[in-house]
């Protein structure tokens, strides 16, 4: 596998003058990813957060200029389960066109969902649930790392990045999240294949570990699996705060210590 790009690794990766890009930025860790980010890049940098919460994105925003009064934020109300190639072409030529000159540029593949957590893998029998999951969780994510890696070519001066928020259920099977376990584990091998046919961009497939988002509470309705699973998660004190989890991504991200393409989960060893 490639290495996490060279010129990441000969200068330190924060403090640089940066462009974002954050989808699911609206709640949870996508919005602990905005926040926390803009606090490690320079003034003039341009954070772009993207979801379908309008009123979620503009508190991110206004969270994020409590921390980095010095950074630019754009909100970008986008249905990512709809949205089309040529949506996030022109999302990025906005984008860009706010920014002069940034050092480095990272998308951050964040939106997503777990599916309904009450069903197992033999009850899908509706081509339509299967198809509109896969557009949200997997599609969207090539579409728009389409759009990136085409906008900001091989030849483009900033440094690129993508990082993909991944999980333990992309290499490890549980009962209740087929379509999750699926999506995550195409989303990691997506970005492995980026990897080597892009040596000049750094991926980075990140497992936030569990957190305590919507999204974990939703698995306390799921099958007894999974409700089993929430249950013990809390119990053993390993619920992360979205925060918690970030703040491990950034210490990642400025180790430049990983392969490019690599899974790296919360509580791997440091």
């Amino acid at each position: 596998m490639a290495e996490a790009t060279g010129d990441c690794e000969k200068a330190p990766f924060w403090g640089k003058k940066f462009l974002i890009f954050v989808t699911g930025a609206s709640v949870g860790i996508g919005r602990a990813i905005a926040v926390s980010f803009a606090k490690h890049v320079a003034p003039g940098s341009l954070i772009v957060i993207t979801g379908r919460n309008t009123a979620g994105l503009e508190e991110t925003k206004r969270l994020i200029g409590d921390h980095g009064p010095d950074v630019n934020v754009v909100v970008e109300t986008c249905d990512h389960s709809r949205a089309s190639f040529r949506d996030y072409q022109e999302l990025l030529r906005r984008a860009s066109a706010q920014v002069e000159s940034p050092e480095r540029v990272v998308l951050v593949h964040n939106a997503g969902t777990t599916g309904d957590t009450s069903r197992y893998a033999a009850t899908y029998d509706d081509e339509r649930v299967i198809d509109d999951y896969n557009h949200l969780n997997l599609t969207s994510v090539m579409t728009l790392t389409t759009a990136f890696l085409q906008h900001y070519g091989s030849d483009s001066k900033p440094s690129r990045t993508i990082v993909n928020i991944t999980s333990r259920a992309g290499i490890a099977a549980i009962p209740g999240l087929v379509l999750y376990c699926v999506g995550k584990a195409a989303r990691d091998m997506y970005m492995k294949v980026v990897a080597l046919e892009n040596p000049s961009v750094s991926t980075l497939n990140y497992a936030p570990g569990p957190v305590d988002t919507a999204m974990f509470a939703q698995l306390k309705r799921g099958t007894k699996e999974l409700e089993a699973m929430h249950d013990s998660t809390i119990k053993e004190g390993r619920l992360l705060t979205p925060e918690k989890t970030v703040g491990r991504l950034i210490g990642i991200l400025e180790d430049q210590k990983f392969m490019s393409g690599d899974h790296i989960d919360y509580y791997d060893p440091q």
